[in-house]
């Protein structure tokens, strides 16, 4: 299978809805693409002048150090990630690009070099540790001349590597509804289950092959006490489901690992509320390989 592309205008909707659409794990990576004129950024322009850009144009920076864009991007998981930054720079010398990631400066420095002309368009890889969830990548000009002509950033993820985050707002579930009142969540929502005991959310997800899984469930649980449910896996209930300790606020994530016996395709993952206070708010499961 070759390696697909997944390509977003807008920071809304990000990698998660996409990937939890998808009825099976892929086999192969997905480059996730954001465009640079749908982001954010400062003592910044947004440009068509030059052909060759891909969306609907691409941000030019002042000449300035200091001047950036900032990238909002969703993994499914924490780890290593494989990036790539789509620019132009028409000018003789390198323009390089500081990064901060989640606010904090990381290596390594892109060097940003020339490309021969601001219509010729050129790509530089590197890797950085992201989180599960959102994360800002700031890309900054180090130099006087600023940074290159940004067209957009390539998030690479390897679902046998990162797994795959399922959206629980495109689920199933019963005396529940989809809320984005509290902020923090990933996807477009989360979904809120009733106050009793007998609410549930099920996950379908699909994998390659036999054998056994990491899950991990993202919740908030902003309550006095945690909001433990029972788990039933294709049916089959298991001794111990999910606790789901308080969080500290229904704006505060966390997330709750365990692992699933699971077949090749089609599997059903159910949490039913197990007391009066039913389940906490669920964001997401990721499901990934051991």
């Amino acid at each position: 299978m070759n390696d697909s592309k997944i390509i977003f205008k807008s920071t809304s909707l990000l990698l998660a809805p996409a990937i939890a659409a998808c009825l099976a794990m892929p086999a192969s990576a997905a480059d996730v693409i954001y465009q640079a004129e749908e982001q954010t950024w400062s003592q910044a322009v947004f440009e068509t002048t030059n052909a060759g850009y891909t969306g609907t144009g691409y941000v030019n920076t002042n000449n300035v150090a200091g001047s950036y864009v900032e990238f909002t991007v969703e993994v499914p998981s924490d780890g290593n990630y494989s990036l790539a930054s789509h620019y132009a720079n028409g000018t003789g010398s390198n323009r390089p690009i500081d990064l901060s990631i989640n606010g904090e400066f990381k290596l390594p420095q892109l060097s940003s070099t020339p490309t021969g002309s601001w219509a010729t368009w050129n790509t530089e890889s590197f890797s950085v540790n992201l989180l599960a969830g959102s994360n800002t990548i700031r890309m900054i000009g180090a130099g006087n001349s600023g940074a290159p002509n940004i067209d957009a950033l390539t998030v690479t993820i390897d679902p046998l590597v990162h797994g795959v985050a399922y959206q629980a707002e495109n689920q199933s579930f019963y005396n529940a509804v989809v809320e984005n009142e509290h902020t923090g969540y990933t996807g477009t929502g989360y979904v809120n289950g009733s106050n009793d005991e007998h609410t549930y959310i099920e996950f379908t997800v699909s994998v390659p092959n036999d054998g056994t899984y990491n899950a991990a469930f993202r919740f908030a649980n902003g309550g006095s006490a945690a909001r433990p449910t029972d788990l039933a896996v294709n049916g089959e209930f298991k001794i111990y489901g999910p606790s789901f300790s308080t969080t500290g606020g229904w704006t505060s994530w966390a997330t709750e690992a365990t692992t699933f016996n699971l077949t090749a395709g089609e599997n059903t993952i159910t949490l039913i509320g197990n007391s009066p206070d039913g389940p906490p708010n669920l964001d997401s499961l990721t499901i990934s390989p051991q």
